[in-house]
């Protein structure tokens, strides 16, 4: 009786609101695809072809997508009622008040990045440095994985999409975006082998093909909105149950020229987008459209906050109180009849919707599992045998699928018993286990990997899922990076020291030509009215001093390299000159020895130069014997392709002239090699070593553009090898500078120098050989001085470093004034000018300090005598 009651209630209702729907005219309305026909809109065809919408008072027109509309606009303008978008609508302005997502139809997103296998671009982080061709409009999903990924946009090179798969295939691009529910049947109907990169392996699983409309449609039309809707999802249903109806739909109605196999494909891979038997077709999910809107977010793609709770639109508390009653009368008497009519063939149909989904599940993982681009595998527990491996854990490691099947992780060298321990324990104490591992390929390649394993039951026993990351280009990279750092410090540390080096030289150099002038002079003049007490103080002061000049010289080559100007010369004669001298200061009990018959062979330095790196060495390997052993030195050719210069840490290859020092010492510490150049560093007891020798070597090397290597000899001492870069060109002939001395003029010589002290003593110094000075401490003052009567001076004698002026500034100033007028420059240090480029500072002569007084008597008449 109340069964009876209901259904003519029903009748009465449906009748009621049949007839509303025959007296009013269908209403038109327009759906905009986001792509041209394809099964991806199937529901859609089906709903229109049998006439869900047409029941539903509604006239649904289909529009292609457009490359020249902005879909937003024509929404909003009602030039379009719906339009399909995927999650990237999550970034328009407009989301959340003027447009409303109201369906989702694929719960998976199928978009992917998709390489080819002969790439080598397996995983996302191989994509640092390659082209990869995507639409930032649509495929927004990308950008953002990448950028969650530590793939940041200034790391590879984005190309629009062309749209055109040839252009992965033919190279013009390394990675591509691309549908899995249409390339890979492309790809394989090609036989060609392609890697996919799914977002939702990297934690991006987003919406796709969503339905949405502007909020004024929906406010204004909600029971035409909710019917539309209501038919699509009808025809979603339907499409899916009867795909091979709708595909012949398809090909007749909308794209002729489409191939059958590849709608039969797309129907498949949509099904598994869809989810329809776990998740109801639409269906949408605040807390889910959130995380991905929290995901662009983290990617900083979406710059607000955006509630998505206001970006979908959910009809359930728009319904009237008629359509919710016709709706759950309707639901009663569906329950009612279905269970009294048709239960048998709900539970036959469930059960073939059942057995379809398992097949279609299996065929995915298969699929998924085989062409993941991670390596993946299935153990026993706790013997670690492979039962099931993919394809890139075949490939990766070297081995068929036969071959690893059966064996453990230890045997292919996969893992280490210590990891194992650890996982197992791991395993059975939380279920999952991270690790970062090195493995070995059959080839005996190592690579570097990132593990996790997870505790499954596989069959019927306890089994652990592997997932393997390939990360030996990371590690590549992370290592190449802190190789680059160690070169930048100690680039930097070097610097650093020979600007501080060049700094106390400067200092020292004024304050030992005062100290060594005064003694001098004092000597000179006063020998014979001192007593012998005085005299040998004067001596110890001199001696002391010129010490000094030799360290402070040590300084100086040390930061700045020789100033002298190289030349080709050939090293064996110099090398055998050296040799003489030092060997007769070695003790007997040092056996000394030399190889230095290659012929053809010439460096570029000066003799003195090499004079200092063959006596430093040998010095330092005298050292190391304590007096007794054997020091070897050889001349050769070499060639390297990836060796580090021992001192700055530069890569070197090329071809090299060596000239190679060893002894049979004790060797050098490891802990000690890294500061061997370093200025004063000695491991001599205190008082037996400056600890400026190797850094002088260092200094002279890298002035000449060569490097230096150390290692141990084959005997457990120490080979120190200088690289000269090599050169074919003949020694060069080096002719002495010919100097005719003339009497010097009575015209004054001008004198500037900020240091009184200096400037009084090379007065006293120049009037004792019948010389006129002018002095000035300020060089401003001085050039005043000139400008007034420029032919009153003979010669200029200027410091460089000076407050106010420079004296290559007041050298440039004075030859302006006057232009044959002779410059010498005095100066402490000076790592800008050298004996090679005088001329481009108008300087015809540089000394350094402290001062020579016979060169510098020498050079002032010869310059005077010259003009």
């Amino acid at each position: 009786m109340i069964a009876r009651s209901l259904l003519i209630v029903f009748i009465y209702i449906f009748s009621t609101q049949h007839a509303i729907t025959e007296e009013i005219a269908p209403t038109h309305l327009r759906l905009y695809l986001k792509w041209s026909h394809q099964f991806q809109f199937a529901g859609y065809y089906a709903a229109i072809e049998k006439g869900y919408y047409r029941d539903e008072g509604l006239e649904l027109e289909l529009v292609e997508k457009q490359t020249d509309l902005n879909y937003e606009d024509a929404l909003l303008e009602r030039d379009f009622d719906f339009a399909i978008m995927d999650s990237s609508v999550l970034l328009s302005k407009h989301i959340g008040d003027d447009i409303k997502i109201i369906a989702a139809i694929f719960q998976h997103s199928p978009l992917v990045l998709m390489s080819l296998k002969s790439s080598g671009i397996r995983n996302i982080h191989n994509l640092a440095g390659k082209r990869i061709m995507f639409s930032h409009e649509e495929n927004s999903i990308i950008p953002a994985m990448l950028e969650h990924s530590g793939i940041k946009a200034d790391m590879y090179t984005h190309l629009p999409h062309s749209y055109d798969y040839d252009d992965l295939l033919e190279g013009n691009t390394d990675a591509m975006a691309a549908y899995i529910t249409t390339q890979p049947y492309m790809m394989e109907s090609k036989d060609i082998s392609y890697y996919i990169i799914d977002p939702a392996s990297y934690g991006f699983d987003a919406y796709g093909d969503m339905l949405i409309s502007t909020h004024a449609e929906l406010e204004q039309n909600t029971e035409r909105a909710e019917a539309f809707l209501r038919a699509s999802i009808k025809g979603w249903k339907y499409a899916l149950e009867n795909s091979d109806e709708i595909i012949d739909l398809i090909i007749r109605k909308y794209r002729p020229e489409l191939d059958k196999g590849l709608l039969q494909y797309q129907a498949r891979m949509i099904r598994l987008a869809m989810a329809p038997d776990i998740v109801p077709v639409g269906t949408v999910e605040t807390e889910r459209l959130q995380a991905i809107a929290n995901f662009y977010s983290e990617a900083g793609m979406l710059d607000r906050t955006l509630d998505t709770s206001a970006a979908y639109y959910s009809f359930d508390s728009n319904s009237s109180w008629l359509v919710i009653i016709y709706y759950l009368f309707a639901a009663i008497l569906l329950f009612i009849t279905s269970a009294l009519l048709i239960s048998r063939y709900r539970q036959s149909v469930r059960q073939r919707k059942l057995e379809n989904t398992i097949r279609e599940a299996s065929r995915l993982f298969e699929t998924a599992f085989n062409k993941s681009p991670l390596m993946l595998a299935i153990t026993r527990v706790p013997s670690c045998e492979i039962v099931l491996a993919n394809d890139s854990m075949s490939t990766t490691l070297g081995y068929t699928k036969d071959e690893l099947i059966g064996k453990t992780t230890p045997d292919i060298n996969l893992t280490n018993e210590t990891i194992k321990a650890e996982g197992l324990v791991e395993l059975e104490r939380c279920g999952q286990y991270s690790t970062r591992l090195t493995f070995t390929t059959k080839d005996g390649k190592q690579r570097h990997g990132k593990l996790s394993a997870n505790l499954l039951t596989y069959h019927d026993y306890q089994a652990a899922f592997l997932i393997i990351e390939d990360i030996t280009d990371q590690v590549t990279k992370e290592k190449e990076t802190r190789k680059l750092q160690t070169q930048l410090q100690q680039t930097q540390k070097m610097e650093s020291i020979g600007q501080l080096t060049g700094g106390i030289a400067h200092d020292f150099n004024n304050i030992l030509t005062s100290i060594l002038g005064f003694a001098e002079l004092s000597r000179k003049l006063y020998t014979d009215q001192l007593p012998q007490r005085m005299s040998t103080y004067l001596d110890e002061i001199i001696k002391s001093g010129i010490r000094a000049k030799d360290i402070v010289e040590q300084l100086l080559t040390f930061s700045r390299g020789s100033s002298e100007t190289e030349h080709n010369l050939e090293p064996g004669p110099v090398i055998e000159d050296a040799c003489k001298l030092i060997q007769a200061s070695l003790p007997s009990t040092i056996h000394f020895s030399t190889d230095l018959t290659n012929e053809n062979i010439s460096i570029c330095t000066t003799e003195s130069q090499l004079h200092q790196l063959i006596l430093n060495l040998v010095l330092n390997a005298r050292a190391s014997l304590n007096d007794k052993g054997q020091i070897d030195i050889k001349l050769y050719a070499y060639e390297t392709d990836n060796t580090l210069c021992a001192s700055c840490h530069v890569p070197i290859e090329g071809r090299y002239a060596v000239i190679e020092v060893c002894d049979d010492g004790p060797g050098i510490e490891a802990s000690v090699l890294p500061r061997i150049f370093e200025p004063f560093f000695t491991t001599r007891d205190f008082g037996k070593g400056t600890g400026m020798g190797l850094p002088i070597v260092h200094g002279i090397m890298h002035g000449i553009g060569g490097h230096i290597l150390v290692n141990q000899s084959s005997r457990d001492g120490t080979c120190f090898r200088l690289l000269f870069p090599y050169t074919s060109q003949p020694p060069s002939q080096v002719e002495e500078p010919k100097t005719d001395y003339r009497p010097t003029t009575n015209r004054r010589i001008l004198v500037v120098d900020d240091e009184p002290t200096i400037t009084e003593l090379l007065t006293e110094i120049l009037s004792i050989h019948q010389m006129q000075t002018e002095t000035y401490n300020d060089p401003i003052l001085a050039l005043e001085q000139f400008s007034r009567d420029p032919d009153a001076y003979s010669l200029i004698l200027t410091d460089q470093t000076m407050p106010g002026m420079t004296g290559t500034e007041l050298a440039a100033r004075v030859k302006s004034i006057r232009r044959d007028i002779p410059i010498i420059l005095a100066t402490g240090y000076s790592n800008l000018i050298t004996e090679g480029n005088l001329k481009e500072f108008e300087i015809d002569r540089l000394l350094s300090k402290p001062l020579d007084r016979q060169r510098l008597l020498s050079t002032i008449k010869e310059l005077v005598a010259r003009n």
